[in-house]
């Protein structure tokens, strides 16, 4: 990877160059920190999110901005819940609040084109309110050329690709926390931070037909892992990352040529 797809990576006077009037699309990773069983690292969404960008900056050629550290709450059906310690989590005024203010800043840079790669289960519906608040705010201050392109993964995630690695059938997206997807996937990124020796119990999450607050924490699994890890590969990792930086990137170019 050329290190000068980082953001972080430029001096200011290089990243204006790069940016100014549009030039160049900047890509936002957006994670969390969450627990993901005891085999996976608190980082999991995040390191997924900024490999995604990363790929899809070389193809594409543009920017990748530092990653959204902090996600919203974590929910007991796609992420356990925020009951697990190290689970760290924002409240959705303060996550909303947060990327506008990032997007803001980069439309005040000269950015155009930006866009958001967001794999944290609980996020999306509070970022895509960030979105449309953020547009609408730079539209008050005359900046109408802002456009933001955000990629549906769920919808990208080709399941035909899949199925070999799932004869017993896929489970569904939210229900694949730190199971065999999420482990496959940081089998493939990171190998060094899979804890194999820890992989806990093969059990599914069953949850009842409606939720209650204060959460009703004893339908998670112990470990955290909401689905089985039997089967996790490095090939199914590749599989998954290939197929989801190639849909997103596609998406990225559709979406900024129109």
């Amino acid at each position: 990877m050329d290190k000068q797809i980082l953001m972080a990576n430029l001096s200011w006077v290089d990243y204006q160059k790069r940016v100014q009037n549009g030039k160049e699309a900047v890509l936002l990773p957006i994670g969390a920190i969450e627990q993901h069983g005891p085999h996976l690292p608190l980082a999991t969404d995040l390191l997924f999110a900024e490999a995604i960008a990363k790929r899809c900056a070389d193809a594409i050629g543009a920017i990748v901005a530092p990653t959204i550290t902090y996600g919203c709450k974590s929910q007991c059906r796609s992420g356990g819940g925020n009951h697990f310690c190290g689970t760290t989590s924002l409240d959705a005024k303060t996550m909303i609040d947060h990327l506008v203010d990032v997007v803001r800043e980069f439309a005040r840079h000269g950015v155009r084109k930006l866009g958001l790669i967001d794999i944290h289960y609980e996020n999306d519906m509070y970022v895509l309110e960030a979105c449309d608040l953020a547009i609408r705010e730079l539209k008050y201050a005359g900046i109408t050329d802002f456009k933001i392109v955000k990629p549906n993964v769920n919808v990208i995630l080709d399941l035909e690709r899949l199925r070999p690695f799932y004869p017993e059938g896929f489970s569904s997206i939210a229900l694949e926390h730190a199971g065999k997807l999420e482990t496959s996937v940081m089998l493939y990124l990171h190998p060094e931070l899979v804890q194999q020796d820890r992989y806990p119990p093969d059990v599914f999450a069953h949850f009842p037909p409606y939720d209650t607050f204060p959460p009703e924490t004893q339908h998670v699994p112990p470990s955290g892992a909401l689905c089985p890890t039997s089967g996790a590969s490095r090939e199914l990792g590749e599989t998954v990352i290939l197929n989801l930086a190639d849909g997103c990137a596609t998406a990225f170019r559709q979406g900024f040529a129109v």
